[in-house]
């Protein structure tokens, strides 16, 4: 499979009848044409040229169909220009070189054209489920045997032994990480309190289905109950569930070394502590038992936190090259715990701790493993507790919508609308775009705020005002900008980025679009000889920084960090998988499903 060249680049989900719809050209156009499926013209208009995008290397022509609100199959074409046509005069040079017209794969517009994405995206925690067999009612041709069943060795102490199957096997490998589980459960169960009519009418066939529970919560109770059998008996939290080393490329059946409980850190007790004390309150209406389990936990946990206020971090210790997910401080995770116990218990102890905590600096934006301050930022924001802080709630939400706006910047100044700067194309970069799209949906769902328009523009590249015509930096003010009122806008075209509006054209949700991947870096995807891959796994994306030595080999130096991508299974730094780059896209396409289904 070959990037798109010289072709009309889609999304390959298609569009939603009342939302967004670009398509991008990389070579001179003028003008281009929407065909429904009988050949008739229902939509024409004027291809812009953009400029010069810095991320992708490209120059960057657009048609913006946003007025057609038709559902049904269509064609766009598009009038492109000879190679040497100048691009400060396009639309005329086009016009005087007779283009030559070219069209697009056949694509649709339709009111629910997000919800086969977001069922494949969450029913994806399903196949990754351990300590278990995925039987083919549920799992069709992905089936495989009960793995991971064994008992886990403590290994600071190989005389004992504990319990702790279960979970989701975190990425491409089949280690369980109590940090990056978490994460994953945040975007998840945040997903579920903001959008539950969504979920409350999704059916992922899995083995809960039909119960009591919405599927997407019976999904996230899997993962709980593992991380209940994480906690100590003092409450606090083993930091990882893994073998030695990775496992080769076999099943998850064949994978049979010992597995290791290695030692508890304050980052996964504390997350522990957040999640489990969030999931109460989620799960109180369903299953009051499970939630007193849940409290108790959580409760519990938070005792341990308050004796041990010290950090204690985690390195792999020697013997050991799974994964670390090693923190450099606690005091974001501590802030979210005491955010979630207040919240659970009422008590005011928790919510002065949450003040004292924001004395130390990090942010109440990001929404990440390594940094879950957002969260606890969200969780307050949502709540209607009587000692609400009104002017905490205040600072965290100028603190989303100041993010928001900063991101909306740099969507205008890309000419494929992904709010990322060269930095955020580092390893797990699809995550990056994910989380600033969730950023966009808090700010106008939690926070009910439209996108101001500023009097002056303020470049995102140089940060700031453009003095003339031309900014010092990136010439932003040459190109026109594409700008909304509304923040969904801007949470709809990191969607469409991830699912092909990108430098290279690639869908990187496996199993979306005719120009997915193919080859993730995933044991079970390349062991079990089938030639699909499972659906709705979420690749890393494009890495300026890879480390692997197949990525290092097949990325020529100075390639532009949005084409800093390969298509292949050794490039872990690239194209692995991992729960928490497919939470992200949950909760966005969740977001979008309840905003054009009128959930």
């Amino acid at each position: 499979m070959e990037p798109v060249k010289d072709n009309i680049i889609l999304c390959q989900a298609g569009y939603s009848k009342d939302g967004c719809k670009l398509a991008v050209l990389t070579r001179p156009a003028s003008r281009f044409e929407i065909r429904d499926s009988e050949g008739q013209v229902c939509f024409a208009g004027e291809i812009q040229y953009f400029g010069p995008d810095e991320n992708s290397g490209d120059e960057v022509y657009r048609a913006d169909f946003t007025g057609l609100c038709r559902e049904g199959e269509f064609t766009l074409r598009a009038e492109v220009c000879g190679e040497d046509a100048a691009h400060e005069a396009a639309d005329e040079a086009c016009r005087n070189d007779m283009g030559q017209w070219i069209s697009s794969r056949p694509f649709f517009i339709r009111r629910d054209v997000y919800a086969p994405v977001l069922h494949d995206t969450a029913k994806a925690f399903y196949y990754l489920r351990c300590g278990c067999g995925l039987p083919a009612r549920y799992a069709g041709k992905f089936s495989h045997g009960p793995c991971h069943t064994g008992r886990a060795v403590l290994w600071e102490d190989n005389r004992q032994t504990a319990e702790a199957a279960g979970g989701w096997h975190d990425a491409g490998d089949y280690g369980r990480y109590v940090t990056a589980g978490v994460c994953a459960l945040a975007h998840l169960l945040f997903a579920y309190q903001l959008f539950p009519a969504v979920f409350d009418a999704q059916r992922l066939d899995i083995p809960e289905s039909g119960g009591p529970l919405p599927d997407l919560l019976a999904e996230c109770r899997f993962e709980l109950e593992w991380l209940l059998k994480m906690q100590r008996k003092d409450g606090a939290v083993y930091h990882k569930e893994t073998t030695a080393g990775h496992a080769p490329f076999v099943m998850p059946e064949e994978d049979t070394a010992q597995l290791f409980l290695f030692p508890v850190s304050s980052m996964a007790t504390a997350d522990f502590a957040a999640v489990c004390a969030l999931a109460a309150r989620l799960y109180r209406k369903f299953d009051a038992e499970f939630s007193q389990q849940l409290q108790a936990a959580a409760q519990k946990t938070g005792i341990w936190l308050e004796e041990h206020p010290e950090f204690i971090g985690f390195e792999n210790p020697p013997g050991c090259w799974t994964g670390s997910y090693g923190e450099s401080t606690d005091a974001d995770n501590r802030f979210w715990a005491w955010i979630e116990l207040y919240l659970l218990t009422g008590e005011e102890e928790f919510h002065e701790r949450a003040r004292n905590a924001l004395s130390e600096p990090f942010s109440l934006t990001a929404l990440g493993y390594g940094a879950v301050g957002g969260f606890g930022a969200l969780s307050y924001l949502l709540c209607s507790a009587p000692g609400k802080d009104e002017a905490l709630a205040g600072r965290f939400r100028e603190q989303f919508l100041a993010e928001a706006q900063r991101l909306s910047e740099l969507s205008d100044c890309c000419g494929y609308g992904a709010a990322m700067a060269a930095q955020d194309y580092c390893w797990g970069s699809s995550m990056n775009l994910l989380k600033h799209g969730m950023i966009f949906a808090i700010a106008e769902t939690v926070c009910g705020a439209e996108r101001p328009r500023k009097g002056e523009r303020v470049c995102a590249v140089s940060r700031e005002e453009p003095e003339g015509s031309v900014c010092s930096q990136c010439d932003c003010t040459k190109a026109p900008r594409m700008e909304a009122d509304s923040y969904t806008f801007y949470a709809e075209r990191q969607i469409q980025c991830l699912l092909g509006i990108n430098a290279l054209g690639f869908s990187y949700v496996f199993g979306t679009g005719e120009n997915s991947l193919k080859n993730p870096h995933l044991r079970p995807a390349y062991a079990d000889g089938v030639e699909e891959c499972i659906p709705g796994m979420v690749s890393g994306g494009p890495n300026r920084h890879p480390v692997d030595e197949t990525a290092a080999w097949l990325i020529a130096p100075g390639t532009p960090p949005m084409k800093c991508f390969a298509d292949h299974v050794g490039c872990y730094s690239l194209n692995e998988i991992t729960i928490y780059w497919n939470s992200p896209a949950v909760f966005l396409l969740a977001y979008l499903e309840k905003k054009y289904m009128y959930l």
